[in-house]
This record gives structure tokens, C-alpha cells and sequence, in this order.
């Protein structure tokens, strides 16, 4: 569903909140961030490269890189040991979860996208969307459960995705079963 995008907008004041952290001396000095910093590198030259290969329709290439920014997300959200409270949490922390999340669900997304993109049926792809969910849920439980520090924000994202993704399968299924009725 088009609305669930519009968490990119949270995602995005997150990460500006920080990037305007580091700029501050108390935050630069702290060895939290030199351990994150290659790793924020690395994840915005991969999700600017996913944006040019989906856009250019690209998807094997777009599907890479989705995974190269969830493993570094991962690696930022599960990595780094925030022990200065809550605003290190916030800056450190909350901003690469909710991104991890989100782009565990553009990857389960980016696969039926690949599936439509090489001419998979309508069963095929309404079983791919199903088995997203799944995989969604798998992937909460992880951050829940398997993450060394249990993560939230991540779930949230995914459960936003998820709520998107069911819309869209409600959607779908009506649009699918009509075309079954009528011949």
C-alpha cells in the first residue's frame, strides 16, 4: 500500500537527527560512532546504488544492494554497545533500526518484484507475497529474540510493512478473484 513509504520519512529525520549529532563535540569523541561511521558509509553509497538500479529497473542489481544495506543496517543496529542513555541510544541506535527494518521488508518485496519483473503468474506471485509475510515474521522474531540486544524499533518497521503488504494482498486478491469470475 502507498502510505507504508511514508515511513521514510521517519527514517530519514532519524538518520538527519544523526548525522546533526556528530557534529557535536560530546558525540565526536565518543567511540561508538568511529565503530559506526564506515558502516553508515558503506550503507548510504548501497542505498543510493538501490535506488539508481530500481529506478532503472535493474532488479537483480537492486536486490544486491537491498541486501548489502540490510547486512550493514544489521551491523549498525546490532553492532555498536550504547552505554551513554538515552540520547546515545536515540542517535546511535533508533535511527539504523527502524531503517534495518524497513529494508528487510523492501528485500522480501524486492524478491516478488524480481519474480513479476521475469514473468511469474498471478498464483505464483500471491503465494510470494504470502510467503513474504512469513518471512517478515521470521525476520521480527530475530530482532525480538536473536539480536544480541532485543530491538524493537526494528519489529515496528516490519509490522508496518507487513500491515502495508496485507493491504495490498486484500487489494490484489479482489482484483484476482473478479478476473477468475469473469472470463
Amino acid at each position: 500500500a502507498g502510505w507504508t513509504a511514508s515511513i521514510w520519512v521517519i527514517i530519514f529525520l532519524a538518520e538527519l537527527t544523526f548525522a546533526v549529532g556528530q557534529l557535536t563535540p560530546s558525540l565526536r569523541a565518543k567511540p561508538a560512532l568511529h565503530r559506526v561511521t564506515p558502516w553508515w558509509c558503506v550503507t548510504c553509497l548501497c542505498q543510493v546504488l538501490w535506488a539508481v538500479f530500481t529506478m532503472l529497473e535493474y532488479f537483480v542489481m537492486a536486490s544486491a544492494c537491498t541486501v548489502a544495506v540490510l547486512v550493514c543496517l544489521l551491523r549498525l543496529a546490532w553492532g555498536p554497545s550504547v552505554d551513554g542513555g538515552c540520547l546515545e541510544y536515540c542517535l546511535l541506535r533508533v535511527p539504523f533500526s527502524l531503517h534495518a527494518g524497513w529494508m528487510a521488508a523492501i528485500m522480501v518485496v524486492d524478491a516478488s518484484t524480481l519474480a513479476a519483473a521475469k514473468g511469474a503468474g498471478p498464483e505464483t506471485l500471491m503465494a510470494m507475497a504470502i510467503g513474504s509475510l512469513a518471512a517478515l515474521f521470521v525476520i521480527a522474531a530475530a530482532f525480538a529474540i536473536a539480536a544480541p540486544r532485543p530491538e524493537p524499533l526494528g519489529c515496528l518497521a516490519i509490522a508496518w510493512a507487513a500491515a502495508g503488504i496485507a493491504a495490498a494482498l486484500q487489494d490484489d486478491y479482489g482484483h484476482y478473484a473478479k478476473s477468475k469470475q469473469h472470463p
